[in-house]
């Protein structure tokens, strides 16, 4: 639609009059009545209309930015639904996990009172199987905790951030640790930096949801590249032939990626003490993407 005559518009409209604008065209943007729904107005100061290319042009522009809206609208709805399913997801490991550890202890209490009076060594097992649940679920309530918790955004000091990072890992788990660094972040490119941290995350996480270890030794070499990063545990190991057919178990994907983006490579399998061990190598060279 093309307003030829603007001097013509009553009320408000005459704002265009006051600003200089002789010619208005104006196209309707998405579904009138629904969300992000509007219209988009061309306004010039001279007398010429608009031809029918400019008005076509103004037809797609507007289609362009009906799309844009739609797109921006089903990202929210699909953000909204990752957002429910993790509340679903963590819902179902309380009820599973936590509940039911929790249901457990109670009712062993009260059969405890029943059964301790009459059978002491039988209140004596009860006691040792309560106190097994009860571990049970304080590990639970501390995975839960560790997933609620906000992500980690790697602070400028790589070297920090490690240092911070593995001393919370070792503090919260009660696995010994040990961080081995030598040189500093100063000439880590970002994007390489973010690699380091993020990887240690997942190699982390592993460690705490499948190694059933009891020491673990981060090193991470700064000193020249490429840079390295080398965590070990002594935990049960990795079955390779498992992990070869069970595509993406122990978060392999995501450092993978990480790693071939940058142009470094990671090996992933059991060190010289039976547990787990992830090498991470940095790139040579940082290539820069233009």
């Amino acid at each position: 639609m093309e307003v030829a005559d603007v001097s013509q518009l009553a009320g408000m409209e005459n704002a265009w009059v006051q600003r200089g604008v002789q010619r208005l065209a104006v196209v309707g943007v998405g579904n009138p009545g629904e969300n992000g729904s509007g219209i988009l107005v061309a306004a010039r100061t001279w007398t010429r209309g608009f031809s029918d290319h400019e008005l076509r042009e103004l037809d797609h522009l507007a289609l362009e930015v009906s799309q844009a809206i739609g797109s921006a609208d089903l990202l929210s709805r699909a953000e909204e639904l990752a957002v429910l399913e993790e509340r679903m997801k963590l819902a179902r490991e309380i009820h599973d996990g936590l509940a039911s550890d929790l249901s457990a202890v109670v009712a062993l209490f009260k059969y405890h009172e029943h059964r301790s009076k009459n059978d002491p060594a039988e209140g004596e097992r009860l006691l040792a199987q309560m106190r097994e649940l009860v571990e049970g679920s304080l590990q639970s309530a501390r995975d839960i905790l560790a997933t609620l918790r906000p992500r980690h955004q790697p602070p400028a000091d790589l070297v920090e951030a490690v240092r911070l990072q593995i001393e919370d890992f070792a503090s919260t788990y009660g696995i010994t640790t040990v961080a081995r660094i030598e040189g500093t972040s100063d000439d880590v490119d970002g994007e390489e930096s973010d690699a380091i941290y993020s990887i240690l995350r997942e190699a982390l996480t592993n460690v705490r949801k499948h190694s059933q270890a009891g020491t673990l030794e981060v090193r991470l070499d700064l000193r020249r590249r490429p840079y390295t990063l080398d965590v070990e545990d002594d935990g049960v190991g990795i079955d390779l032939t498992a992990l070869e057919d069970k595509f993406g178990s122990f978060g392999l994907v995501g450092m993978r990626e990480r790693t071939e983006l940058l142009g470094g490579s990671i090996e992933i399998g059991n060190g010289i003490r039976g547990g787990a061990r992830v090498m991470f190598r940095g790139p040579e060279v940082i290539l820069r993407r233009g």
